[in-house]
């Protein structure tokens, strides 16, 4: 990107340096000893690889998750001979990039779990907008969509944490909760499945999670609820039912405490960008 593209009004706060897919990859391994002097997005939606910071283990990286590391930090990266990964990356520069990744740690996971279909649409499509570098237009729309999945992302890491239970009757307690994402659980009936009380479970998920039992399941809910005004034509009520709700304002009334808006708000706002 030249530097008159650079100050463009509507890009110099937040624009892509650099972007890229990688498909599909065995035996890569990447080191950046000395870091970046961009903020770097790296998104993964397939297979399984490694990542390591700084002074720091080798971590897993499975899909639909992403790393977003800071400047001047160093990490490698890399996929497993066995598995196949497959991954977008972005380096990022402006004078507000700043302000995404700001309260976070230097190198920061977040953890989606069932996938929010939309990050990965976003990343394809600045992937396909930026590859053509001969329209300002391009560069002015792929801006506007990094910026769009990074907000994304830091809405959706308050949701739930970014890192799985470490606890292994939470973990099973989850797994039962996804199975049962469009009915209705109590405390009693999750206690039962993993043979605790409910005083332990309780100190269990708050824990490892920071949310009682019923109170995170939901927030998985209300996640897989944005997945379907995403992804659906289904309506507010459609969704609300479908997900178990018997009472349309309630779950329009949850959503908004969780999500920061209304569905219809946030429906209205994944069509309009």
């Amino acid at each position: 990107m030249n530097m008159q593209t650079n100050e463009h009004p509507l890009v110099k706060a937040l624009y892509i340096e650099t972007i890229g897919c990688t498909n599909q990859m065995q035996s890569l391994s990447i080191n950046r000893a000395r870091g970046s002097d961009n903020y770097i997005l790296i998104y993964s939606y397939e297979g399984k690889g490694w990542f390591q910071a700084a002074s720091r283990e080798k971590t897993t990286i499975g899909k639909n998750t992403a790393i977003l590391i800071q400047p001047g930090n160093p990490y490698s990266y890399g996929s497993y001979e066995s598995e196949p990964w497959s991954f977008y990356f972005a380096h990022i520069r402006g004078e507000n990039s700043a302000l995404y990744f700001q309260g976070n740690p230097a190198i920061h996971m977040i953890g989606l779990e069932e996938s929010h279909i939309k990050c990965k649409q976003l990343f394809a499509e600045c992937y396909e907008i930026w590859s053509d570098k001969t329209s300002i237009h391009n560069r002015i729309y792929s801006s506007h969509l990094i910026g769009q999945l990074l907000t994304l992302l830091s809405m959706f890491q308050g949701v739930l944490p970014n890192r799985l239970p470490k606890d292994k009757p939470v973990n099973e307690a989850i797994q039962f909760m996804l199975r049962h994402i469009e009915g209705r659980l109590t405390l009693q009936q999750l206690c039962k499945m993993t043979n605790l009380s409910k005083p332990y479970l309780v100190k269990l998920f708050n824990k490892n999670t920071g949310y009682s039992p019923i109170d995170y399941f939901l927030r998985l809910k209300i996640r897989r609820a944005c997945e379907y005004f995403d992804s659906t034509d289904l309506t507010v009520k459609e969704v609300c039912f479908k997900l178990g709700f018997t009472d349309p304002y309630y779950f329009s009334r949850m959503f908004s405490k969780i999500m920061g808006q209304s569905p219809s708000k946030y429906r209205y706002n994944g069509n309009h960008q």
